[in-house]
């Protein structure tokens, strides 16, 4: 845990002054003070910088040809359900 993070998830949750160190303190009684220091953490801007283009491009590649494949048997299938019907049609009329 940064020293930097931590002071910045504190100001952005609490702001600054005596009525945020009570505020702190209340809020330490009553989630204990891991709860309070995790949250004050996630409030800072420090941990939002996540790098996830790699993924969601590999996810974007596999899924459209995931698809692509699914449509295609969907499709053939449709052509086969014509041609059985097409066929029955013509065997019994």
């Amino acid at each position: 845990m940064d020293q930097l993070q931590l002071e910045q998830g504190l100001k952005n949750k609490y702001g600054t002054g005596k009525t945020a160190f009570k505020a702190f303190l209340k809020d330490a009684r009553v989630y204990g003070l891991g709860a309070t220091l995790g949250g004050a953490l996630a409030a800072s801007n420090a941990n939002a910088a996540v790098d996830v283009s790699a993924t969601v491009a590999s996810l974007t590649t596999d899924g459209t040809a995931a698809i692509t494949a699914v449509g295609t048997a969907l499709l053939a299938l449709a052509g086969i359900a014509v041609i059985f019907k097409w066929v029955k049609a013509a065997f019994f009329s």
